[in-house]
């Protein structure tokens, strides 16, 4: 099976909360859904990322993300 890292903004949005540590519960009443429609999505994400948890699902997000560049500014100190 191969892994999908792409996010329905949906996805993206559920998966931000919950990194930030929001329970289901909370989610689902920020977002005004059903606590299971989160736990549909929250599984959908696991499945993409082939995470077993959020602390997974952060490890492999983080790993996709392309780094931060610094850029030299020699007028800026450092």
């Amino acid at each position: 099976m191969s892994v999908n890292h792409h996010l329905t903004p949906r996805e993206q949005t559920i998966y931000n909360l919950l990194v930030r540590g929001m329970t289901y519960w909370r989610i689902a009443n920020d977002l005004e859904l059903k606590t299971s429609t989160v736990r549909t999505v929250v599984n959908r994400i696991y499945d993409k990322l082939a995470a077993q948890d959020a602390l997974e699902a952060t490890q492999q997000m983080a790993q996709r993300r392309p780094p931060k560049l610094h850029f030299w500014r020699p007028w800026e100190k450092s």
